[in-house]
């Protein structure tokens, strides 16, 4: 049996940006190495894209050629089967910093997002189609400028996730959260509340928790479905908070990821009869709620919860909030296209198992394909490939 190969998995150190990292090698059967690119550089050449000539490696600050030197001594150490056949860098600031290691080591470099500068430097990029990258428009986007070679175009419909159906049976089956869910349950429906946070585009505070909550409440009272509550790190305290205040008294679960705004789960003695079978501190019902939740709910201002929420069989409602993002409102026009998303409020509400939407087996073979590698065990329709791989 061959070696799996090996990539360098590169991102500012942002929990969204590793995970569609890390999610990319796993779907392609490749061992992935996260190395966060340092803080941005102060001054005239913070990330400049690797040059010719005088600039060399003078584009970057002291730190940034720090940590392109660690890398390069790392890569060196390396048993040839482990060394890093690729780069997968993700965003823009990870794009640039994926740029120079590429140059200094010799790998290809693969974008994760539209990088929007020097497109025909990478080998592949791999796109949302909400950024703006559709296959009608790569041409057009500056691919190849100057008649430089293509890069490659895959252009998903979410972000990149590692959310599978073998996870989802895993958690359906294993850990503290199976049974205290079906104790929540009650021979019920359940419905699982995802909140993000606030972040340049939406305000998510405890004004806007407290409207969150009326609409969950109204919607727990006319279906009479018990309701279950995580949050994100970046969800606001004032937020919870409300949500909390309103939602409790009619049974309603909350728990969280460690490291969160700081609220307490629901404790032993609440209405709810889930609480007799307190979990393990700490665990996360995240994964849980995925797979067993009838219904869900996502607050739209995390493109990464939303993605995951739409790769399960389960109807998902998206819980709107103050603000705006034309590339968000793009995300969710495309879900309402593909019948993925309905209303919270509608009448009727549709429980009936929905047609996952992942995108995570194209990228995969995109990938593999970009680097001459064989296929993994995630097939691809050929007709899929060749409606959204552009070369």
């Amino acid at each position: 049996m061959s070696s799996p190969l090996h990539a360098l998995l590169v991102a500012e150190d942002f929990a969204g940006m590793k995970t569609q990292a890390t999610a990319l090698a796993e779907r392609a059967a490749m061992v992935g190495h996260w190395r966060p690119v340092p803080p941005r550089p102060a001054g005239i050449w913070g990330w400049r894209l690797p040059g010719r000539g005088l600039l060399g490696r003078w584009g970057l600050g002291k730190a940034q050629r720090q940590w392109l030197d660690g890398l390069a001594a790392q890569q060196a150490a390396l048993p040839p089967h482990q060394r890093w056949r690729c780069i997968l860098a993700v965003g823009g600031r990870g794009g640039a910093m994926g740029l120079w290691v590429g140059k200094r080591l010799g790998l290809p470099v693969v974008a994760v997002q539209d990088p929007r500068r020097q497109r025909w430097r990478y080998r592949l990029i791999v796109a949302c189609r909400h950024d703006g990258l559709p296959p009608s428009q790569a041409k057009a986007a500056g691919l190849g400028g100057g008649g430089a070679p293509r890069a490659a175009v895959t252009v998903v419909r979410t972000a990149l996730h590692a959310v599978t159906p073998a996870k989802l049976r895993q958690a359906a089956q294993q850990g503290p959260w199976p049974a205290r869910l079906a104790a929540l349950k009650g021979g019920r429906r359940l419905l699982g509340v995802l909140l993000g946070g606030p972040n340049g585009r939406y305000r998510f505070g405890g004004a806007e928790g407290g409207a969150l909550a009326a609409k969950l409440a109204q919607f727990m009272k006319r279906h009479d479905v018990a309701c279950m509550v995580t949050w994100s790190r970046r969800t606001d305290k004032a937020a919870l908070a409300a949500l909390r205040a309103h939602l409790e008294p009619l049974g309603a679960c909350f728990a969280g990821p460690p490291g969160g705004p700081g609220v307490q789960e629901s404790q032993p003695g609440s209405q709810s009869a889930a609480h007799q079978q307190a979990p393990t501190p700490g665990a996360n019902p995240y994964m849980a709620m995925l797979a067993l939740c009838d219904a869900l709910a996502v607050t739209v201002d995390s493109v990464s919860m939303i993605s995951e929420a739409v790769a399960t069989t389960r109807p998902v409602s998206l819980l709107a909030l103050p603000g705006r993002s034309r590339r968000m409102e793009r995300f969710h026009a495309m879900l309402a296209r593909q019948g993925r998303v309905q209303p919270l409020l509608a009448q009727p509400y549709d429980f009936a198992p929905a047609q996952p939407l992942d995108d995570g087996a194209l990228a995969a073979t995109a990938l593999l394909r970009a680097l001459g590698a064989p296929p993994t065990s995630f097939p691809v329709p050929s007709h899929l490939l060749k409606a959204e791989h552009h070369g």
